[in-house]
């Protein structure tokens, strides 16, 4: 038996590879594949980086009058309406103007104000929980609503406190009213008893601003005619509405927080055009639902960075996004070859600004003192004086394949959020040869 046993044992284990069969071994491969695939794809990095995404922005120490600007019962109802969509009688749906992953904005008539005004409707998770010392004003028939959405009560205490507390003026800039777009009222939509499975649904209200975000705004202004020349407007530009938003955006890093989602499409034009000039009235901060602490766990995560086109200092990446969506609605308003061209020859003060910036980043005040280094009359150089060091090539010699990588490389270097890349932006900026270098200009051509 022991002889026999020990002649079996090699025959018992080619009976059994065999008896897995050729698509369970091919099967079995594949998914080994799989999983060594996913535990050094570079994409498992990121993943681990989602929870300290979703850790809520903690405002403790703005907490101190919350109990006062908490709304005591922030309950409504759907009320029907043509569409279905008013709100307790008070708010009456006009129609939808924007959609997007986080929820949707409506347009509708306010009879208690006889105004209209914007209502936002999240639909997305919510990364803040309610304060304990307002907890109890959640409460309803069925449940207690644990979270709400982080823009509400940044807006809240935000705007409360730089009433009580307005920034300093910084070089002559005139901060006046709270500089975002902050809740008028905020509420839950609560479903009847016959809806059970309905979870309760955030709105808040904001003022409808006719003219836009800057985004929409450039539009209007690219038809306007000018009566001063691009350099003046630029100027005139920058030294009023822009540089009022700097010393906001400086004002809430003082505070002790960066908004971290600057771009044209979140910065909103108060009231048309100013007065006898060519340039928006005032510029307002919005989406306030990525306000973040300073120290915040999410800047040293792996989803946060220079994959996602983002600087891990959030206050320097802050100054960056504002000073690329300053020069994204000047490029939009004024001669885009000429803008394009002029952004890499470094030969205009604004374009001089940006550079300085991105290779010495710092805050507010140390961009004014990069700005003030450029407008001293010992750096001023004449157009000419300034290309000579490079070449004597000007934008009319440019070839019409130039200027599509010209065009698309200051498309890239303009973009405030992930750049995702596809073959055809590689083919446009470029391909295997690219003059161009995302926010590095040391090796400039075309001047």
């Amino acid at each position: 038996m022991t002889v026999k046993g020990l002649t079996q044992i090699p025959h018992l284990h080619l009976r059994s590879y065999h008896y897995l069969g050729r698509r369970r071994r091919i099967a079995i491969l594949v998914i080994g594949a799989l999983v060594l695939i996913t535990l050094f794809s570079p994409a498992v990095p990121q993943l681990r980086g989602y929870p300290l995404k979703w850790l809520p922005t903690s405002f403790e120490s703005l907490h101190e009058n919350l109990e006062n600007l908490a709304l005591p019962h922030p309950f409504r109802f759907w009320s029907g309406g043509e569409d279905g969509l008013d709100v307790d009688g008070r708010y009456l749906f006009q129609k939808n103007l924007a959609a997007g992953q986080e929820g949707s904005i409506g347009l509708y008539w306010d009879k208690e104000t006889d105004e209209t005004v914007a209502i936002k409707t999240f639909t997305s998770r919510h990364r803040n929980p309610i304060p304990l010392e307002i907890q109890e004003r959640f409460m309803t028939a069925t449940a207690q609503i644990s979270h709400w959405p982080t823009e509400i009560e940044a807006g809240l205490l935000l705007s409360h406190l730089y009433r009580s507390s307005p920034p300093d003026i910084i070089d002559g800039s005139s901060p006046a009213a709270v500089p975002f777009t902050t809740p008028r009222d905020y509420f839950v939509i609560e479903y009847p008893y016959r809806y059970p499975a309905k979870s309760p649904v955030w709105h808040m209200v904001t003022s409808y601003l006719p003219s836009g975000s800057l985004k929409q705004f450039m539009r209007t202004a690219r038809s306007r005619d000018r009566s001063m020349s691009i350099s003046e407007y630029e100027r005139l530009l920058r030294s009023t509405v822009f540089k009022d938003l700097f010393s906001n955006l400086q004002w809430l890093h003082d505070t002790g927080y960066c908004h971290n989602d600057i771009k044209p499409s979140n910065i909103f034009v108060e009231a048309g055009f100013s007065e006898d000039e060519d340039i928006p009235s005032r510029l307002l901060l919005g989406d306030l639902g990525n306000v973040r602490e300073i120290d915040h766990p999410y800047y040293r995560s792996t989803i946060w960075g220079p994959e996602r086109n983002q600087w891990v200092d959030c206050i320097a990446n802050d100054v960056r996004r504002l000073l690329k969506s300053y020069l994204f609605y000047l490029r939009e308003t004024v001669d885009r070859d000429w803008f394009d061209f002029e952004l890499y020859a470094e030969r205009e003060e604004w374009s001089r600004l940006y550079w300085s910036f991105i290779r010495s980043p710092g805050d507010v005040r140390h961009l004014r003192n990069l700005e003030r280094d450029i407008q001293s009359p010992s750096l001023i150089f004449s157009a000419k004086s300034f290309a000579e060091p490079e070449s004597d090539v000007d934008l009319d010699q440019l070839s019409l394949r130039e200027r599509e990588i010209l065009d698309a490389s200051v498309a890239r270097e303009l973009k405030c959020n992930s750049l995702g890349i596809n073959f055809l932006d590689w083919w446009r900026l470029g391909g295997f040869w690219q003059p161009y270098v995302l926010e590095d200009n040391s090796r400039r051509r075309h001047i």
